[in-house]
């Protein structure tokens, strides 16, 4: 298996902006909840609470930037752990606006991101108490200036809290990959298995 790590970058911390607090109102930018800026809304934010949120934005956006794709092979990395820790954030991440799936599931393909994110949010939304172990076998990729493609197999094993395997399947697994500006996103994702006489998945297969 070859492996891969994603990057650890630093994120500058950022700019408090947008909302400026004093005498107990918040003035903000436009929005739908107040349209008139100059007027201020009573706000029920205090300076530790509005500092707190900041700190949790600065923690998302660090998790999200150590988690893109500097390289194709950081795919696979990204996506066993997201899998494993039930983080939708990063693994959606992974994907390009337009990406087509074809996926095994129900529907025979999904175009964009929008119905592929509201997939893996009911997928990784629906395990409970349960973990998911991805593990990829036979990674090939083929790597050139701006586009990637590449192939594996991939074990999906779900994992009870007494660290038991209750079940699991084996897909094979290829993807596209796309460059732009200094990060990778998967264009195309299609996962598959072999069928037997009846026409029926064989989902573990050697």
């Amino acid at each position: 298996m070859q492996a891969a790590t994603a990057s650890d970058l630093a994120v500058p911390r950022p700019e408090t902006s947008g909302v400026g607090l004093g005498g107990g109102h918040c003035y903000s930018a436009p929005t739908h909840l107040n349209p008139n800026p100059s007027k201020p809304l009573p706000c029920k934010y205090s300076r530790y609470s509005f500092i707190s949120m900041e700190k949790i934005t600065h923690q998302s956006l660090l998790k999200t930037t150590r988690n893109r794709m500097k390289q194709p092979k950081d795919f696979f990395t990204i996506y066993k752990q997201a899998a494993w820790d039930k983080d939708t954030e990063s693994m959606i991440n992974l994907y390009d606006e337009n990406v087509l799936i074809y996926d095994m599931w129900a529907e025979g393909y999904q175009k964009g991101l929008a119905g592929w994110s509201a997939g893996i949010n009911d997928w990784l939304g629906s395990l409970g108490e349960e973990k998911v172990k991805v593990t990829f076998e036979m990674i090939e990729l083929q790597e050139a200036s701006d586009l990637a493609f590449g192939s594996a197999l991939i074990t999906y094993q779900a994992i009870s809290t007494e660290n038991a395997v209750l079940r699991g399947m084996k897909n094979r697994l290829t993807v596209g990959f796309r460059k732009e500006q200094d990060e990778w996103k998967v264009i195309h994702q299609h996962t598959s298995a072999p069928i037997d006489s009846e026409l029926v998945a064989i989902l573990d297969f050697e």
